[in-house]
């Protein structure tokens, strides 16, 4: 699936089989200074005072969006394990982040192939990420013209998404058990979409 569909929902489905209890625990969160969301907005105010320029700006966007994009898959494989192995939840979770070094370097890697790819519009000479490249092909129009805007929604959308998962495992499963089994691969994407569609709105009335 392209890194876009993940996003961006389509309209005809929203109100069916929405993850009740997900977006019930994410709405239980908001006031809080840990706020996902919050943490987004901290997270690329940091990122933008590190780059010299906007130019510089704009390629740690486009490196963080991937990545992070990139990273939020190895949770939604956890979130499924996880409902197909309840009984054991707490291991895999810990196992899961002992693995973390390992993790950040796998998907570091194909970051950099996948920021290649866009950079040089849709070309590569070969790379071991070719055949995920189509995942992130829709930046191209995006990176080629320039749109910083969309850039920034992106991370600020895909880092709330990452900072709420974290807020899943470390709070929300140990404190309500229902959120296990609405961790199917069709409602976390869901999730992943209703959390991105909040960024948006959250956006547009800044």
């Amino acid at each position: 699936m392209s890194l876009m569909n993940r996003f961006f929902s389509p309209k005809t489905e929203k109100d069916q089989g929405q993850p009740r209890s997900l977006i019930k625990f994410f709405a239980s969160l908001e006031g809080r200074v840990d706020f996902p969301l919050s943490r987004a907005l901290d997270s690329l105010d940091k990122l933008e005072a590190t780059a010299t320029d906007q130019e510089e700006f704009f390629s740690f966007l486009l490196e963080d969006v991937i990545f992070t994009s990139l990273y939020a898959t190895f949770y939604e494989e956890l979130f499924l394990t996880l409902k197909d192995n309840q009984m054991v939840a707490n291991q895999i979770t810990e196992n899961f982040y002992q693995s973390s070094h390992e993790r950040d370097n796998i998907v570091g890697s194909q970051t950099q192939d996948h920021v290649e790819f866009v950079e040089n519009l849709g070309l590569c000479s070969g790379c071991t990420s070719c055949q995920n490249h189509p995942d992130v092909a829709d930046l191209i129009a995006y990176w080629q013209r320039g749109d910083i805007d969309f850039f920034i929604l992106l991370y600020v959308g895909m880092h709330t998404i990452q900072y709420t998962f974290d807020k899943v495992l470390e709070e929300g499963i140990p404190r309500n058990s229902d959120i296990l089994t609405e961790l199917t691969r069709e409602k976390v994407l869901k999730f992943r979409q209703y959390l991105f569609e909040y960024t948006e709105k959250s956006f547009s009335v800044v």
